[in-house]
């Protein structure tokens, strides 16, 4: 619906297009337009990130010290808040243009920027020559500079900037990227976990101070299931499938007690995918093969650890659940 109504809404006279964009530099070449992917319905809906895309908006409307950084743990959703931030852009430019579309939370002083996703290995390719990346991040940051009020730069995984492309004689990406930061130059908007953040970035007091630090949590169980009941026509569509409420509330349920190590919602979402393409392959053989290895663990317990043990059996666990679900499937 918000595609549609983009896509019928005259656009307003601005300097922010991809195309008018990449008149001068081609960002988009070292990076991806997050608000095109919006304007074009590309993104999946965010849910329940309102107040840290608004804590985005309110740093990223300052004067100073506009550089917001999301930290949390993998899979939590720190693309997505930027994802959610690409999409109310685009509802403030939509709901200006086209006043029978109602959009809240519009973010007014950033309607109009386009948010470029910064692909890092992009940045890096072909620079094994001293000083070829530290000449390209001088010409991203110059390009920034002159598109100060039209292109907000997103970089997921900063910390990997630390180090970036020093040698002998050149600097790495974050030293090129603190006096800039540090006058309001740019604005840019970093992601990383809090393990990579205390290993490499706090270390850098200097580069610590240019940012404003938002924690992005994990949500609840009742979050990801709305979450999942939010993007489930998606999964329905691409696989083919019927997906009721208690199957996601299934989903959730297991992923919450089998996936330990990733949070929600990726774990959840991720769990969804393996179910609906269930159907799609033979599982018969892995449940038989796997009862068949625990069985010989148990039966030789001299030669299986019970951690070797425990894992099979929340691995048969969840196929199981996996081909619960694969009851619904169309």
């Amino acid at each position: 619906e918000l595609a549609l109504a983009y896509k019928n809404t005259p656009m307003p006279n601005t300097t922010g297009t991809t195309e008018q964009l990449t008149k001068d530099f081609d960002i988009t070449q070292y990076g991806e337009d997050l608000t095109e992917k919006a304007e074009k319905g590309k993104l999946q809906p965010v849910i329940g990130r309102d107040e840290e895309i608004d804590r985005i908006a309110q740093i990223l409307s300052r004067m100073m010290t506009k550089a917001p950084l999301l930290i949390g743990e993998p899979g939590v959703g720190k693309t997505a808040v930027i994802e959610g931030l690409a999409q109310r852009i685009v509802e403030s430019v939509v709901e200006t243009f086209a006043k029978s579309v109602t959009c809240v939370n519009v973010c007014g002083g950033l309607r109009g920027r386009r948010i470029i996703s910064l692909d890092l290995l992009n940045l890096s390719a072909g620079t094994s020559m001293r000083g070829e990346f530290e000449k390209r991040m001088k010409e991203i940051i110059t390009f920034l500079q002159r598109r100060k009020k039209d292109v907000i730069l997103f970089v997921d995984e900063i910390h990997t900037l630390v180090g970036a492309g020093k040698t002998s004689g050149s600097s790495d990406a974050t030293q090129i990227l603190k006096v800039p930061l540090a006058r309001g130059e740019i604005v840019l908007v970093g992601a990383t976990t809090l393990e990579e953040y205390k290993l490499h970035i706090e270390k850098d007091a200097a580069f610590c101070r240019r940012f404003q630090n938002i924690v992005v949590e994990a949500p609840s169980k009742e979050r990801a299931l709305s979450i999942l009941k939010k993007v489930k026509h998606h999964y329905e569509q691409f696989h083919g499938v019927e997906l009721p409420e208690d199957v996601l509330e299934l989903i959730v349920n297991m992923s919450a007690q089998y996936v330990k190590q990733r949070s929600f919602p990726d774990k959840a979402l991720d769990l969804l995918d393996e179910a609906c393409s269930w159907k799609k392959v033979s599982h018969n053989k892995k449940l038989v093969l796997l009862k068949k290895q625990i069985a010989d663990m148990e039966s030789n317990a001299a030669d299986a650890t019970a951690e070797d043990l425990q894992k099979l059996k929340e691995e048969l666990a969840a196929l199981e659940a996996l081909t619960a679900v694969g009851i619904y499937c169309a």
